[in-house]
C-alpha cells in the first residue's frame, strides 16, 4: 500500500514515530490523531516497507530511515504493509 504524507506550511512534523525491530523491520508507532499520517490511514503496527522508494526493510537501521523521512521536509512517500497482513505473513512464514 502506497501513502504519501505532505505537510503545510503549518505543519512541523508528520506525526508517526518508527520503532524497529533487531533484524530492521520498521513499524509506525505513535500515531498522532489527526496528524498527516493518521489522516492518510497510517496505523500503530503498520510495517513500513520503504520511504520514498528505497527500500529499509531489512536493510536499514532506524537512524537511516528516520534520516530517509527527514531528506524531504515536505513531503514523504511510504510503502507499507498493513499491521494485520504483516502478521498473517509472518504466521504463514512460520509453518
Amino acid at each position: 500500500m502506497e501513502i504519501k504524507l505532505k505537510k503545510s506550511k503549518n505543519e512541523e512534523a508528520y506525526g508517526f514515530s518508527i520503532s524497529t525491530t533487531e533484524s530492521s523491520v520498521h513499524f509506525a508507532r505513535g500515531i498522532l490523531e489527526n496528524g498527516i499520517a493518521s489522516k492518510n490511514g497510517l496505523k500503530d503496527g503498520d510495517c513500513i516497507l520503504a520511504v520514498n522508494k528505497v527500500t529499509i526493510h531489512m536493510q536499514l537501521n532506524n537512524q537511516e530511515a528516520t534520516l530517509l523521512i527527514k531528506q524531504h521536509p515536505k513531503k514523504v512517500h511510504l510503502t507499507i504493509l498493513k499491521k494485520a497482513d504483516y502478521e498473517l505473513r509472518s504466521l504463514l512464514r512460520q509453518k
